[in-house]
Parts: C-alpha cells; structure tokens; sequence
C-alpha cells in the first residue's frame, strides 16, 4: 500500500544550496552506500542497503514449507531484507515542521515545491540523460509494519515516521557498489517553487 500523496514539497538545508536549486535547479543525488557510510548525524543515517523490521505476531502469517501448514506465532518476528544493488535517491519530507532544522543541521530554511508532479518529470528527465535505463520510482514512505508496492526501498522502521518522507530512487540496470555522489540540473524552477528562510 502506498502512502497518501502530497502535492507540495520541502526540503531544508543551507541558504546557499536551496538558491541554487531554486535559480538553477540544481539537486544533489546520494547513494545508499553513501549514506550508510555518514557517521554522526544518527537523524538521517538509517540502513539504505539493509532494511529490518519487527512483524507483530497477529499481522504475520508463516506457512510450513512441506507441510503447507499454518505455524502459530507466540511472538513478533524479525523480518531482513536487502537490496542486491547500490542505487542513487533524493527525499523530500511533506511536512514543513520546524523538527527538520534540527533533523538538517546547518539549515537556514527550505525550499518548497509547490507542484510535484511538474518537479518528477523536469527531474526524472534531467536524470534520465545522465542515468539512461535506469529505473525512476517516487513516492510517500511507509512507515513501522506497513507494506508498500516499491517493497523495502520505500520502507522505514516508526522511528523515522517524524520525517514523514517523499523519495525519488533511480536503480540501475545491472548491480552496482558504491556510487559516486552528483548533482543533475533540472533548470530554474521559480514557476513551481520558492524559498523561505527561517524565520
């Protein structure tokens, strides 16, 4: 299941950086392997490569494999699952909540995309001359022990649920491992967005 859809987006960082996404378009995409790697900043160094999670007893259902019986749970599970690939992401959250100039160190206030729809297309097709064949998926994360279509990429344990997040995920078309980092340009995107400092 997928979570409900925004329209608006917001992304919080350094003054410096938002104007240049703002006059040039300019959006930095990380790496999970770039971003299992950060030390520090336990706000945002979740696990992109490998992804855990706690399934209560009463929501999981384990079928014996030669018998094809159900086996009764007496308590929750822990259930892992890992990518086979290195790929390159951009999030946004769907909440201006003033908790993410704390979450972002260094912000001086955010930029807000006021038209997703037209943003996911600029980008997916600035992206698209640098990354050709490569996947484009975007949408709501979804939070603790909901399921989501895109599967464990777009999966986060309840402790991130404050960050309430919009992902963009370009994966390869062959396995990959440690991705460089870089920037792509989509062009001035004034008609659909604005900055606002903190304030």
């Amino acid at each position: 299941m997928r979570p409900a859809e925004t329209n608006v987006l917001y992304r919080f960082s350094e003054l410096k950086w938002l104007d240049r996404s703002l006059r040039l378009g300019e959006f930095r995409l990380v790496s999970a392997s770039y971003i299992n790697g950060i030390e520090g900043d336990t706000e945002r160094q979740d696990n992109e490569i490998d992804r855990s999670f706690d399934v209560d007893s009463s929501r999981a259902k384990v079928i014996h494999a030669s018998t094809g019986k159900e086996i009764r749970l007496k308590s929750s599970i822990n259930v892992s699952c890992s990518t086979e690939t290195d790929y390159y992401m951009l999030c946004f959250s769907t909440q201006k909540s003033k908790i993410n100039y704390d979450l972002f160190l260094g912000s001086e206030g955010y930029i807000a995309i006021q038209d997703r729809v037209e943003f996911t297309k600029r980008l997916n097709h600035a992206v698209a001359e640098v990354l050709p064949n490569w996947q484009a998926l975007n949408a709501g994360i979804a939070y603790g022990m909901k399921q989501h279509e895109y599967g464990a990429l777009f999966r986060k344990p309840n402790e991130y649920m404050f960050q309430f997040e919009w992902r963009y995920v370009w994966l390869p078309p062959t396995r990959e491992r440690n991705l460089e980092n870089f920037v792509v340009s989509i062009g001035n995107i004034e008609d659909i967005s604005h900055v606002q400092e903190k304030g």
